[in-house]
């Protein structure tokens, strides 16, 4: 019998498979990238139906395969369903859950990465910031947790 396990994760991306599956892409805090299919996800009326769009965040009941995991169901804390109804905060979201799965390595903790594209959408759902002001930091941050970018000091002005 396959090993139940419990991440805490967003769904980067879901695509069809088959003629009622789905193929997920999760980001989770303890396995890092992963890659879930969910089983009748796309049949009216499954379980599984809510909880395997992009933006879902939340804990989620898997069972762990060779090469991939087979999801079992989700506690969902979030949806993130306001940026859908949003033309420019479902931009942004979208380009920044791509940017998080660039960067999402498969076994490697992204607690931090999870928690950045977190605060970033729901940053995209405060009218008080701006999106465009969003952008950059997200993007600054991440590249920062991957080691791409470091902070220069502050030459000495003679």
């Amino acid at each position: 019998m396959r090993e139940q396990v419990s991440v805490t994760g967003m769904v980067l991306k879901a695509s069809p498979v088959g003629e009622y599956d789905r193929r997920l892409v999760i980001l989770t805090c303890e396995r890092g990238k992963i890659t879930a299919f969910a089983r009748g996800a796309r049949r009216p009326g499954n379980s599984l139906m809510a909880c395997s769009g992009p933006f879902v965040f939340g804990k989620f009941t898997l069972y762990e395969g060779k090469e991939s995991y087979t999801l079992a169901g989700a506690e969902v804390t979030n949806y993130f369903r306001e940026i859908a109804s949003d033309m420019e905060a479902a931009c942004y979201g979208s380009y920044f859950l791509e940017f998080a799965d660039y960067y999402g390595r498969e076994n490697v903790e992204a607690v931090d990465i999870l928690k950045l594209l977190y605060q970033s959408l729901r940053a995209l759902l405060k009218e008080s910031i701006p999106n465009r002001l969003v952008k950059p930091v997200f993007e600054l941050k991440l590249m920062q947790l991957n080691g791409e970018y470091r902070e220069q000091p502050l030459g000495r002005i003679s």
